[in-house]
C-alpha cells in the first residue's frame, strides 16, 4: 500500500477558524505533493496551501507502506493545518516576479541541459547521415527508408540548434552562441526552409502554407545523389556538410563550459 496523506478537504483545523473549503489542486502524493485551496479563514476568503507528505515522512517504513497516514506540514498540535497566504503576497506584483525568477533555472543548470540536449542531438545527426548512405533489412520492403531518415535528419538538425539556442540564454556565453549559431545557419540555409514545412506539413498538403512558392504537389518528391545530397521542394541539404556544421556547433557550445564556470553569482540567472 503506497503512502496515505490527509486529503486536503480533511484539513479543518482550527476548527474556529477554517470552513467552506475548495480545493484549487491536489498533488496527492506524487511529483507534485502540495495541495493549495481557497477557504474562509474566519468568515474572509483566503488562499491557503500545505504539503501532503513533510520531508521526514517520506522516510518513515510505516508511512511509507502506508500503514500509518502522513500529515503533511505544516501541523499544529499533532493535527495537520493550512499555512494562510497573506493579502498582499497577491496585492503586490514584484513579490511574484520575485518568486517567478527565483524559480527559473540558473546559468548552470540551463547550460547542462543544453548539453545534454546537443549531444543526444548530435549523435542522432550522425545516424542520421549513416543510414542514408547504408543498407538497412527494410530496404527491400519499405523503399522510402532513406527518404524517411531524411526527414529524421532535418529533425535532429533543428534540435541541435535549439539546444545551442537555450544555451544562449546562458548571460555569459549568449554572444558566443549567437556567432557559432549565425555560422551553422550560413552553412545550412535551407535548413529553416525545409523544417518549416515539414512542421505545417498539413497546411501545405492544402496549398494554404505561408510559402506560396511550395506546392503540395513538390512534399512527396524528393532526388538524391545516392548518397550525403538530398533535394526537396527545390532546396539541397546535404548530410555531410550538415554533420560537419553540427559537430562545430556542438564543440562551441563545449568550449564555452569555462565562461559558465566563472559566473559571478549576482549573474548566475537564466536571461529571460
Amino acid at each position: 500500500m503506497p503512502y496515505r496523506y490527509t486529503l486536503p478537504i480533511d484539513v479543518t483545523s482550527p476548527q474556529d477558524c477554517v470552513s467552506n473549503i475548495r480545493v484549487i489542486f491536489d498533488g496527492g502524493t506524487g511529483p507534485n505533493p502540495f495541495s493549495v485551496v481557497k477557504l474562509d479563514w474566519d468568515a474572509v476568503p483566503r488562499i491557503a496551501m500545505r504539503w501532503n507528505v513533510s520531508e521526514r515522512e517520506w522516510d518513515d517504513a510505516d508511512k511509507e507502506s502506508g500503514k500509518v497516514l502522513c500529515k503533511g506540514m505544516p501541523v499544529s498540535r499533532g493535527y495537520p493545518v493550512w499555512f494562510v497566504l497573506p493579502d498582499d503576497a497577491f496585492k503586490n506584483t514584484d513579490v511574484w516576479k520575485k518568486i517567478i525568477v527565483s524559480m527559473k533555472p540558473d546559468n548552470a543548470a540551463t547550460y547542462e541541459r543544453a548539453k545534454r540536449l546537443a549531444n543526444i542531438a548530435l549523435w542522432t545527426i550522425d545516424l542520421q547521415r549513416r543510414r542514408l548512405n547504408s543498407k538497412e533489412p527494410e530496404d527491400a520492403e519499405f523503399i522510402f527508408r532513406q527518404w524517411s531518415d531524411f526527414h529524421f535528419l532535418v529533425v535532429a538538425l533543428t534540435r541541435l540548434r535549439r539546444a545551442a539556442e537555450l544555451a544562449s540564454k546562458v548571460t555569459t556565453i549568449s554572444e558566443q552562441i549567437q556567432v557559432s549559431l549565425k555560422t551553422f545557419d550560413d552553412a545550412l540555409p535551407n535548413l529553416k526552409k525545409m523544417r518549416d514545412v515539414a512542421e505545417h506539413i498539413n497546411d501545405y498538403a492544402m496549398d494554404n502554407g505561408k510559402d506560396k512558392n511550395i506546392s503540395r504537389k513538390s512534399l512527396e518528391v524528393s532526388t538524391s545523389d545516392g548518397g550525403d545530397v538530398w533535394e526537396w521542394l527545390g532546396y539541397e541539404l546535404d548530410a555531410g556538410a550538415a554533420l560537419r556544421a553540427s559537430a562545430a556547433l556542438y564543440k562551441a557550445l563545449i568550449d564555452c563550459q569555462p565562461l559558465v564556470d566563472k559566473t559571478p553569482p549576482e549573474m548566475s540567472q537564466t536571461s529571460l
